[in-house]
């Protein structure tokens, strides 16, 4: 998975996440619509754009919940996605994550720091 989003300094957003299975060639693109930071916690809103997955079809809408517990080789950080009727209007970044979870090093930075 590849994500990237950022809030401009009007608050509006801009981004993208690319995630894509290697064992079964599913992959999907989306546009980031909205983004919301607390501590350690970050969730974007995406419009899926790109899709080979016929459970996320272009235009159907997901959140991705991330969570950045500390260095890269601790193997702790976490992201998870919900479905989402309307993805440009971002949830309260929340843990522990009750769905199936993508491990990697995901690094979150509250600019209002």
């Amino acid at each position: 998975m590849n994500v990237s989003a950022h809030e401009r300094g009007d608050g509006s957003v801009h981004g993208q996440l690319h995630q894509k299975n290697y064992s079964t060639d599913v992959a999907r693109t989306g546009e980031v619509l909205c983004l919301r930071v607390t501590d350690n916690r970050a969730v974007i809103g995406i419009r899926v754009t790109r899709s080979n997955d016929p459970d996320r079809p272009e235009g159907s809408g997901e959140y991705w919940f991330f969570s950045d517990n500390g260095r890269p080789s601790d193997d702790k950080d976490a992201a998870t996605m919900a479905p989402a009727a309307t993805p440009e209007v971002c949830p309260a970044p929340v843990e522990p994550f009750q769905r199936p979870t993508f491990s990697g090093n995901y690094t979150i930075h509250d600019a209002q720091d």
